[in-house]
């Protein structure tokens, strides 16, 4: 499957649980320094309370995607507000994903 039909997809699973998130894929996938077996990372933004349950639901969806595509997904979930809390903002990490992330 093509990388774009591929985050299509996923941004899809993501999206028939949580309508409302952001989907950010960042990591050697995006930047093109992956090989076959590397793992797809995402970064997945709510303005909901974050709760076992979201994690749960979002991580089924995503597990069909998996066994699809053969590849392990890497899943992060935040609310928006602790995301772009300041002091996530003074992170190496959060400046990583704010620059070479790609949004859904």
């Amino acid at each position: 499957m093509r990388q774009e039909k591929l985050l299509s997809v996923i941004k899809k699973a993501v999206l028939s649980v949580v309508p409302e998130a952001e989907v950010i894929a960042y990591g050697d996938r995006i930047t093109h320094d992956a090989d076959s077996d590397t793992c797809w990372e995402l970064l997945v933004l709510t303005g909901k309370i974050v709760n076992d349950q979201m994690k749960r639901e979002i991580k089924t969806e995503l597990s069909r995607v998996e066994m699809a595509i053969g590849n392990q997904i890497e899943l992060m979930i935040r609310s928006r507000d602790q995301w772009y809390s300041l002091k996530n903002q003074s992170e190496p990490f959060f400046r990583l994903i704010e620059k070479t992330g790609q949004r859904l």
